[in-house]
Parts: C-alpha cells; structure tokens; sequence
C-alpha cells in the first residue's frame, strides 16, 4: 500500500509542490498559465489571416504591416497577462475530491472539490498532469484565484509520506501577504 501512495504524486508534481509551497511558480506553470488561451486565439487569429491574405493582392504592402501589427498585439497581450498573474498570491487550501468523477469529454465543466464544511470550491483550470482522484480524498491544493476562477498548480494527498514536506513555508506566507496586501489598496 505505500507503494501506490508514493505512485499517485509523480516526478513533476513532486518539483511543482516544492516550488509552490515557497509561493512561486515554476517555468512550466508560467508557459501554461501565458499560451494557454494564446493557442485559442492564435486558431482564431490563422483564420482571420487567411482571410486577409485573399484581399492581400488589392493591399500595397499590407503583408508587412499585417504582421507587424499581429506581433505587436501578442506582444502586448502577453506583457498585460503576465503582468496580471505576477501579482496573484499562490493560494493554498485542503479540500475533498468529488463525489463525482467528472467525464474527458466534458471540458467546460468545472472540477469540484469541497471544503470539511461541504461547501463547493469550483477550479475551472488543471495545469498540473491529472493523477487519479480518490472520491472523497482530501488533497492539499496549491491554486490561484483570477478574477473569481480558481486554477489548480499543484496537488497531493494529504496522507501522502511526504505531505509534511509540501506545506507552505514561511516564505509563502510572506510572499501572499505581501502580494494580497498590494491587491487591497
């Protein structure tokens, strides 16, 4: 049985948790948290451009200037994104998985997990790679909170041999109370 304990939290999990328990973000969970909605757009943004591109021989040089523009609006994008998640505080709760285990297929919907007192905490985004849940297990989660969406980093059970380890240091209280005392003002 302690074999498996030690399976649920992979390697990646395990450096992800050592650096969100000093509440910072990894290389990764930066790439993630930047590219993700970048991708979507850019989906959006080859279709407008081929759209463009059919009109490009009626424009005198627009090609340049097309792409000029197009940089500069990702460019600007992920300054702004940036900028917004550097002022989040790492978030860090114990909650219980759901009761319901929730289908690939439905990505709109929400992962739940509640707190002891039962009430629902909505995470709307999973960066970190997806270990199977334990229905009613509890989980240390290590998230920020934008604009009223919760976004997992990082997770574990809390029986886990090396749980101790990945508690919040006091380093994380210091960078949260300094980032949600800059918040508040």
């Amino acid at each position: 049985m302690e074999k498996r304990k030690n399976e649920l939290v992979s390697k990646e999990m395990r450096e992800r948790l050592n650096v969100n328990r000093d509440g910072q973000l990894t290389r990764d969970q930066w790439i993630d948290l930047l590219l993700e909605p970048t991708m979507i757009g850019g989906v959006i943004g080859v279709a407008i451009l081929m759209l463009v591109v059919i009109r490009l021989p009626f424009m005198r040089g627009g090609l340049p200037l097309l792409l000029f523009v197009v940089a500069l609006g990702l460019t600007w994008y992920l300054v702004t994104r940036a900028r917004r998640f550097t002022k989040l505080p790492v978030k860090y709760g114990r909650f219980l998985a759901d009761v319901r285990v929730r289908p690939w297929w439905q990505f709109w919907r929400p992962y739940v997990f509640y707190r002891e007192n039962d009430t629902p905490v909505e995470f709307f985004r999973w960066l970190p790679p997806r270990p199977i849940l334990r229905i009613n297990g509890e989980y240390m989660v290590y998230f920020l909170e934008d604009d009223q969406q919760r976004i997992i980093l990082s997770l574990a059970p809390t029986n886990h041999d090396e749980a101790g380890t990945w508690q919040p240091t006091t380093l994380f209280h210091e960078r949260y109370n300094k980032r949600a005392g800059k918040r508040l003002r």
